[in-house]
């Protein structure tokens, strides 16, 4: 999980190779044959395999870059789901109100 906080730095000193296609990514590291699936894979490979995640946390800018960004992601989130929930609960008004509304009327039949 570390490798998608450290990712862009991992990316700036070891950017995918133009040989990259949509399901061949080359890990290009020094000595490394490894030919990944997908980008995001290649990130972590080279973060685990290659200890650029390592190098990363040894850096604590970049640590603490990392650590703002995982908070301001967890913020949106939160705020992404409050707002959900006040949709949810509009909906759920909205509903018990024209309940309410066809009782009425229904009780206002002869």
């Amino acid at each position: 999980m570390a490798d998608a906080h450290f990712s862009e730095y991992i990316l700036t000193h070891y950017p995918h190779p133009t040989s990259s296609s949509s399901t061949s990514y080359p890990c290009a590291f020094p000595n490394c044959s490894k030919i990944l699936n997908s980008g995001a894979l290649r990130v972590k490979h080279l973060g685990s395999v290659h200890n650029q995640v390592d190098l990363c946390m040894a850096m604590p800018r970049l640590v603490e870059k990392a650590k703002e960004a995982a908070e301001n992601s967890t913020d949106m989130k939160k705020q992404d789901l409050s707002q959900e929930a006040r949709e949810v609960c509009l909906k759920i008004q909205t509903v018990s109100l024209v309940r309410l509304a066809q009782s009425e009327q229904l009780r206002s039949l002869p």
